[in-house]
């Protein structure tokens, strides 16, 4: 009995086991699809238990494995690159690739089960796809049941493994004591083992977020991301020009306006001490007011996020593509930004109006919208008022020297930046003593330096003199692309500058206080430098154009004309081939035979003019013989020979003619018309 079921299950022991464990492998990936991702593959499993008794129901064909698997790997590549997903440092978890990757290695499992070539055993590399497959199947955060659902999973698929791996090995002849320790230790090991991938897997959930933050950093530690650029919760006074400095002719944004944009607000400090800005203000979230948005035609799904509602009656509108990958998740906006279009379903806005996307959003380009006619803010957090502690009485007094005989918040301003502007000068190297403070020792010294020691001081003087200020950094873009016609803030580009609030306008004006030298203005570049800086613009937008999704729309309407058209000459094409081999042909042959035709035709009415009508099944030869004996003729012989040398012309084994054999019949054929003639 036993010898019976186990030549049903397989063609021996071990290979039955084997495919067994495949398909038990194949399943639980499925199982983690349909729990975790709440994917839909019932057909997957219908097919994995196909492949189980592919063998016994001969089930298998022998397909080549480059030109099975390729076509396959290509597919769910394309699918990957064209649909919308997106890669984030800090958001690695849970992506749209890891389910595209899961259902390929799937997909080349399943198929496996049906080659004949591994009708007998599987490869071992199954197990390499295998785990590929689980591994981005489970990619993804889970909690609740589904968390303890998961774990389950994974025991099982251990333990499909480990069936999988030992009907694998080629047999060996070990003792039987031996064999039940090894199996013992082997139990041993994998208790142990499940033990403790839970006790792991319960401590990563609980410090999942601290564990990402660890692994992101080492990961990029040596990156000169936005930590170190004053785009994060803290900015250094050297941080802005670091960024100048590193690679300052790259790209970082890419603006399309009708307006040069000028300062784009990247982050905004209120706190300052230990020589360093800080943030102290929390995000809010602004939750789209409309599904879609109309900014960008030609991208529809887009959500439009309204920061003043409702919109002033006029804006203006700016495109943007950021290009830094570390900071695309900032919305670089001007000051007077109304709202928001972005492909995301929630953005991050402060109270000082910066704007943030949320990590799995931020590869993409967004549009702003400004307007110069914001309602007044007539409430300012005292915060914006605050200086050091421990401030130097030199800055107290300057502040008082500077700001005195200015009665307004402009006036200060104005007076606070000219004195910076006449007295100081820009340097990007900026020497002080160790133990001195810099600050103040910048103030007194009046030190050359870059702009966020002047931004800072202005910050600083006008608090003093009871003006609210605010420290700002972003990027000051005054260039333009000339090839592609698009405003560029490079690295270079990037600055510090000062906002502060007039009591009599109410409303935060842009205070710029260092030298004209120091601020960023359109320096000119080559026209080869511009020409492959709008290639790899163009390059970027495409990719964006399909990576969002926004291009499946697009290709519907392209492919349905090209669907169209290749049925057409499709049906052309078969048409073409059944006329090739018994209409043209004929139609070919009957064009060779025309102008003769033609010719007796001509010579039927000229005889039937003169009393001989060839009746229609009448032969050529009969009708030659007839005229031939009709005596009113005097050419009759020879209207008799013409028809036969018509015959045979057209009917001979030398069928068809050439111009000049036509043109010999039509000549003889006029001559006999003109020389006959009836006699009664």
């Amino acid at each position: 009995m036993s010898t019976v079921i186990r030549d049903w299950v397989g063609l021996g022991r071990l290979p039955g086991w084997q495919r067994t464990a495949a398909v038990g492998l194949l399943l639980v990936q499925n199982a983690v699809l349909v729990l975790v991702m709440k994917s839909h593959l019932l057909p997957m499993e219908v097919l994995a238990l196909a492949g189980w008794f592919a063998p016994q129901f001969r089930l298998v064909w022998r397909l080549p494995v480059p030109l099975t698997f390729v076509p396959v790997i290509l597919f769910f590549l394309i699918r990957c690159r064209v649909g919308a997903s997106d890669f984030t440092a800090m958001g690695f978890i849970g992506t749209e690739v890891a389910y595209e990757l899961a259902s390929c290695c799937l997909t080349v499992q399943l198929l496996m089960l049906f080659m004949k070539q591994y009708e007998r055993r599987l490869p071992i590399w199954y197990l390499a796809v295998s785990g590929a497959g689980m591994v981005m199947a489970g990619d993804i955060r889970v909690t609740g049941a589904h968390r303890e659902a998961m774990m389950w999973l994974t025991a099982a698929y251990l333990v499909c493994w480990g069936v999988f791996a030992s009907a694998s090995r080629e047999p060996v002849t070990v003792r039987r004591r031996w064999r039940i320790f090894r199996m013992s230790a082997v139990l041993v090991m994998l208790s142990v083992s499940l033990f403790l991938g839970r006790q792991l897997s319960v401590i990563f959930h609980r410090h999942e977020n601290q564990l990402e933050r660890v692994i992101s950093e080492l990961i990029f530690s040596n990156d000169h991301s936005e930590f170190r650029h004053g785009f994060s919760g803290t900015g250094g006074l050297s941080d802005v020009t670091s960024m100048k400095q590193d690679h300052g002719e790259e790209v970082a944004l890419e603006i399309e306006a009708d307006f040069r944009p000028d300062y784009l607000r990247g982050r905004v400090f209120d706190l300052f001490y230990g020589n360093r800005w800080h943030m102290t203000g929390d995000y809010r979230a602004v939750v789209s007011r409309t599904n879609e948005s109309n900014v960008r035609p030609n991208r529809p799904h887009e959500n439009l996020f309204l920061l003043r509602d409702p919109l002033p009656e006029e804006t203006r509108t700016m495109a943007v593509w950021p290009f830094e990958e570390r900071t695309s998740a900032h919305c670089f906006s001007p000051l007077g930004t109304v709202a928001v279009a972005c492909d995301a379903s929630l953005l991050k806005v402060d109270a000082n109006g910066i704007i943030e996307r949320y990590a799995e959003d931020s590869a993409t380009s967004y549009v702003v919208l400004t307007s110069d006619e914001v309602p007044p803010d007539y409430v300012v957090d005292p915060k914006f008022v605050q200086i050091p502690f421990e401030m130097d009485p030199y800055v107290r007094d300057l502040a008082h020297a500077i700001c005195d005989d200015h009665p307004t918040p402009t006036g200060k301003m104005e007076a606070v930046a000219d004195y910076f502007q006449t007295n100081f000068s820009y340097d990007r190297d900026v020497r002080v003593p160790r133990r001195a403070d810099r600050l103040a020792y910048f103030l007194t010294e009046r030190m050359p330096a870059h702009c966020e020691y002047f931004a800072t001081a202005t910050v600083l003087l006008l608090r003093i003199a009871g003006v609210p200020a605010r420290y700002v950094t972003g990027y000051v873009v005054t260039g333009k692309n000339d090839v592609n016609g698009r405003w560029v803030a490079r690295r270079q580009d990037s600055h510090a500058w000062v906002e502060a609030y007039d009591e009599t306008q109410k409303k935060w004006i842009t205070v710029e206080s260092t030298p004209a030298t120091g601020v960023p203005k359109e320096e000119p570049q080559s026209r080869g430098r511009e020409l492959f800086e709008a290639i790899v613009s163009l390059w970027h937008h495409l990719n964006e154009f399909f990576s969002s999704g926004a291009a499946w729309p697009f290709l519907q309407k392209a492919t349905r004309p090209l669907i169209v058209i290749s049925s057409v000459l499709l049906v052309f094409y078969f048409v073409y081939r059944r006329c090739r081999r018994t209409i043209i042909p004929n139609w070919i042959e009957a064009r060779k035979v025309v102008p003769l035709a033609r010719e007796r035709i001509r010579m039927d009415r000229f005889l039937a003019s003169r009393g001989l009508v060839r009746t229609a099944d009448e032969s050529l030869l009969h009708f030659a013989r007839r005229v031939e004996a009709d005596k009113r003729l005097t050419t009759a012989r020879q209207m008799a020979d013409w028809y036969r040398e018509y015959a045979y012309l057209r009917f001979g084994e030398m069928q068809g003619e050439d111009e000049g054999t036509v043109s010999i019949m039509r000549n003889k054929r006029v001559e006999l018309a003109r020389q006959t003639k009836v006699v009664s």
